[in-house]
């Protein structure tokens, strides 16, 4: 009986032996084997310059000083000056909407041919008067010093939509007409609450356009460990995480502290069947390492201990698990609110929040903003922006992201069926850190022509 015992064990281990060995070596990688190409001609020090400029024109959240109103106001006419070429061409048309917020249109050849839309926000986050000694330079100033230029937008959209205006300038001086049409959307938002994006989506909406992409910049690279792939990411942002937000009303003061005590306690699950975590880790598991891909090809063997692993890296964990928060806490009374993944079914999450309260006490916000969309990893829209990232940026590491945060793109679904956000800035840890403590923003002159060549690359794989 012992031996009928062992051999049976034994079978089962070779049985799960070859089922979880095949799932590892049939991992195949999902990159695209295309090397870097060389960096296009460019007049780096003008093009430094003329970022430095832009950082010098403080375009601020919220403009209640007259300086600063005037900064918005002058925005379009610099550009203007600081890019005659792009401007000049008889093809190219400008409007301004919203709030000094600016449209282009760079009419292509063939109108059969689904135009691109680019998106960048230039306004910065109003600088905390308090934090202003612990920046190096005047975050308005556009100081380069060490390999680096300094200032608020450096990190962000502003920085990309300089880099993108410079390579639609260097395009020029090879007189070619673009095949489609190119859209380049410049939002600023001063009033921060996403009305001109709103606008731009409607306006767009109404002449029955539709992109064959949308490409927003928001995700970028990130330049550190990501379960002990010690390598360069590059996130496509594919999806982006919703925002659940509640009231809870009614309960005594004590009763509720501990009632949020236990919620912020609790660990919520992933969905690994929803599209947006498949196309992820089914992207980053070839390139593990041998160990943590075996244990990722089997994750129906393995669901909790990758559960655990996911949740407690620094990059994913945003992406793949809820983040919870308490607003507002206000004796008997609070606001809480939910970083959601895409891929969570709305209705069951609800019902798992309301089993920790009586149903009744619950009141749900924001329901009219929680708009999802899921792009494609693949197709020629991904594929284009993957390949333009290996050939104008070098051998990095392509994966279909999630942002961490809502942003824009949302108010574009029903434009394309295929909506991204990419800026070609590369962060490590400590320059992650420095992002999201809005003091001392700064970017590697390096990294920034490295983006100009990227959005050049792009030019040239989409346009013509």
């Amino acid at each position: 009986m012992r031996k009928l015992i062992l051999l049976l064990i034994t079978f089962l281990l070779t049985v799960f032996g070859i089922i979880t060995l095949y799932n590892t070596f049939t991992s195949f990688s999902r990159q695209l084997q295309i090397r870097p190409s060389k960096r296009m001609a460019l007049n780096d020090t003008l093009a430094i310059a003329r970022l430095s400029a832009a950082l010098r024109i403080p375009l601020v959240s919220n403009p209640s000083d007259s300086i600063f109103r005037a900064a918005v106001n002058s925005f379009p006419e610099f550009l203007k000056e600081a890019f005659p070429n792009f401007h000049q061409d008889p093809s190219v048309r400008l409007r301004v909407f919203g709030k000094n917020s600016i449209l282009y249109r760079w009419t292509g050849r063939d109108n059969r041919l689904k135009p691109i839309l680019l998106i960048a926000r230039i306004d910065v986050q109003d600088p905390d008067l308090k934090k202003i000694p612990q920046w190096k330079f005047n975050p308005f100033m556009g100081k380069s010093e060490n390999g680096f230029i300094w200032g608020a937008g450096t990190m962000e959209g502003k920085s990309a939509a300089m880099a993108i205006l410079e390579a639609l300038e260097l395009g020029q001086t090879d007189g070619k007409m673009p095949q489609r049409s190119l859209y380049l959307a410049l939002i600023n938002e001063s009033d921060n609450n996403n009305k001109s994006a709103e606008q731009l989506a409607e306006l767009l909406k109404n002449e029955g356009l539709e992109f064959e992409f949308i490409l927003g910049a928001e995700s970028y690279i990130s330049d550190g460990v990501c379960l002990g792939l010690s390598k360069q990411i590059a996130m496509i942002g594919c999806a982006e995480r919703f925002e659940l937000a509640a009231n809870i009303r009614g309960y005594g003061a004590e009763q509720l502290k501990q009632k949020l005590e236990k919620l912020s306690a609790k660990k919520m699950s992933v969905n690994w069947n929803g599209k947006a975590g498949k196309q992820l880790i089914g992207t980053l598991t070839p390139e593990l390492p041998f160990g943590d891909k075996w244990i990722l090809s089997n994750r129906y063997f393995f669901s909790s201990l990758i559960a655990s692993r996911l949740y407690s890296d620094e990059l994913l964990g945003k992406m793949l698990f809820p983040e919870f928060e308490i607003r507002e806490l206000k004796g008997s009374d609070a606001t809480l609110r939910w970083l959601i993944p895409p891929d969570t079914d709305t209705a069951q999450f609800k019902k798992l929040i309301k089993s920790e309260f009586d149903k009744e006490l619950v009141e749900w916000n924001n329901e009219k903003t929680n708009i999802r969309n899921i792009s494609n990893q693949g197709g020629y829209a991904y594929e284009a922006i993957q390949s333009s990232i290996r050939q104008g940026i070098g051998e990095v590491l392509v994966i279909p992201g999630i942002d961490p945060k809502p942003g824009m793109l949302r108010y574009f679904v029903g434009l394309s069926p295929a909506l991204y956000n990419f800026r070609p800035w590369s962060f490590d840890m400590a320059e992650t850190e420095r992002l999201n403590s809005g003091i001392d923003h700064r970017l590697s002159l390096k990294q920034y022509l490295l983006g100009v060549n990227f959005y050049r690359t792009l030019f040239n794989n989409t346009l013509f």
